[in-house]
């Protein structure tokens, strides 16, 4: 649509002004052009630039990038101090990286003109891309924070200068959901995980722009968003109890939920299973994931139960921990859009019935490095019945869908105990390791 009116903040504008002029969208390596974008951050913050005080503001003297007195964020006094290796930290923040030495890869030239066409609000430009790319709605930006072309519309957790609004924007989210844009996929921004209308709901931009209201109905309204099980089909677990995972935590602790670390994750994390990023799938309310960041580790704990996401939040939150945790389908990790070096499934695997098991680990494989490590927890059939959990897996069970052929290795299956707030001794359980190959 020619002629759609952009809204761009002034701080905003003043950022893409000094992008513009840096000439690093010449470059499609990214270490490059963010080099061209620092040294013109650089001099803008010796001229005494508005777009070097919004950045510097944004990325270097902000609450949450000033994590101790010594940090060498803390030491800069004005936007004028700027030295190289803060230019170069500030493009790398404002793109997604955590760090200088985290940058690199290489744009999408068809992704980013997409997203030009999104921000522009350009809807028959995008129509025609997505007609000759289908496979475009999924795609991720090359930058840190892995946004797909739906982020964009949220004008917030992208790079500053593309967080601008369309007065299209609801008609453009619209487009990209019919095209089959995922509501839930995971864009990586402010040390956390978000889905768009996550990121809308913190947005100044489109409220400012007077869109807001109508591009959350298309998002909260989308089909995805709308009925009890999140637009996926319910799992077999959910079909024979009769209710989606979410409500088991509604009404106080849920019966696998003991309030601490499992003790075999301690014992594994004591003995330096863990390593590198980790993913904890199936979270719960966060306690292994909690007692894994507090050994210092970076951790990411995803659950398909709203609910146990949001206390697992609170609870990192209240202890001062950095994990994250987000709202995500096990049987469709690959949406998370990052890898992982190490993976923990505590009591997930058996709630799955044989075929979804082949299912899950497939996912599990889509984000895990080769060479990474994965520890499954979960109910065995090695007791009384009286002493059995509910689905308990036979070994045979649990080691069928990492055999030959499923990218896994299984490295070792003992016997161990899972503990419920239902057996005060625990259940019998095995704990298993495998390699991704």
């Amino acid at each position: 649509m020619a002629g759609t009116p952009v809204y761009v903040a002034p701080a905003v504008a003043a950022v893409r002004e000094l992008w513009d002029r840096s000439g690093a969208r010449a470059e499609p390596a990214i270490k490059p052009q963010l080099s061209g974008f620092a040294d013109a951050i650089r001099a803008a913050a010796a001229a005494g630039e508005d777009a070097a005080d919004v950045l510097v503001r944004n990325w270097l003297t902000a609450p949450r990038w000033r994590s101790d007195q010594g940090s060498p964020d803390a030491e800069l006094s004005s936007a004028g101090a700027l030295s190289s290796p803060q230019a170069q930290l500030i493009a790398a923040r404002d793109h997604g990286f955590t760090s200088w030495s985290d940058v690199g890869g290489t744009c999408d030239p068809i992704f980013e003109l997409a997203v030009d066409a999104v921000i522009g609000g350009r809807i028959e430009e995008l129509g025609r891309r997505l007609d000759d790319s289908p496979d475009l709605v999924r795609r991720r930006s090359a930058y840190g924070h892995r946004a797909t072309l739906l982020h964009y519309t949220a004008a917030n957790g992208v790079e500053i200068r593309r967080q601008v609004v369309p007065g299209n924007a609801a008609q453009i989210a619209a487009r990209l959901l019919d095209a089959g844009a995922d509501p839930d996929a995971a864009l990586h921004a402010y040390g956390g995980t978000f889905d768009t209308l996550s990121m809308l709901r913190s947005s100044a931009h489109p409220r400012d722009a007077g869109v807001a209201a109508e591009l959350e109905r298309v998002l909260g309204h989308s089909e995805r968003a709308c009925d009890a099980y999140g637009g996926r089909p319910p799992t077999s677990h959910e079909r024979q109890a009769g209710r989606p995972w979410d409500e088991s935590y509604h009404d106080g602790p849920a019966p696998w939920d003991i309030e601490a670390p499992q003790p075999a994750v301690v014992r594994l994390a004591g003995a330096g299973a863990f390593a590198g990023a980790v993913l904890d799938a199936g979270c719960g309310t966060g306690e292994n994931a909690l007692h894994i960041a507090s050994l210092g580790l970076e951790v990411l704990g995803v659950d398909v139960a709203r609910t146990a996401v949001s206390m697992a939040q609170e609870k990192a939150a209240a202890r001062g921990l950095t994990a994250a945790f987000a709202t995500a389908d096990a049987l469709h990790l690959n949406r998370l859009g990052r890898t992982f070096d190490t993976v923990l499934d505590c009591a997930l695997f058996h709630t799955f019935d044989r075929d979804e098991r082949r299912e899950y680990v497939a996912s599990l494989a889509t984000v895990t490095v080769r060479g990474g490590r994965l520890y499954v927890l979960c109910f065995s059939d090695a007791g009384r019945a009286d002493t059995l959990g509910p689905h308990p897996v036979s070994e045979e069970e649990l080691r069928a869908p990492f055999a030959a052929g499923s990218d896994w290795s299984v490295c070792a299956v003992s016997a161990e105990s899972l503990q419920t707030r239902f057996s005060p001794h625990g259940v019998p359980a095995w704990l298993a390791a495998m390699q991704r190959i």
